[in-house]
């Protein structure tokens, strides 16, 4: 069975979304779809690319290194369990995937659990 990765690529000129494209390509990733822009209110626009690359290919990731705790967090939704809610539970996000936009806050951290069922 192969796997792909996918990866969205940011920008917010022409030029850095080409830079980073062109790196992505010479790891052996491919355009998947046509860049688009987007924008949130009260922030500029800024320019996106879908990039995938099937499961052999490089994909190390510049920041975090390999062995390293990652700094983001699947967020994971526990039907009527509102008291996790205060906790910001969350597993962390495979080093392959793309962190979240610097822009992006998110609530979720390490696991404070000492329960041995977490």
């Amino acid at each position: 069975m192969t796997s792909k990765n996918f990866a969205l690529i940011t920008a917010m000129t022409q030029a850095e979304l080409t830079q980073k494209v062109n790196e992505h390509l010479a790891k052996g990733w491919h355009l998947q779809g046509e860049t688009r822009v987007a924008y949130e209110p009260g922030t500029p626009w800024y320019l996106m690319q879908a990039m995938v690359a099937d499961g052999t290919t490089d994909i190390s990731p510049d920041s975090p290194q390999h062995g390293s705790v990652p700094e983001w967090y699947y967020v994971v939704v526990l039907a009527g369990q509102s008291n996790a809610m205060s906790y910001g539970e969350g597993m962390p996000l495979p080093d392959s995937y793309d962190a979240p936009h610097p822009r992006i806050k998110q609530r979720s951290g390490p696991s404070q659990h000492s329960d041995s069922r977490w």
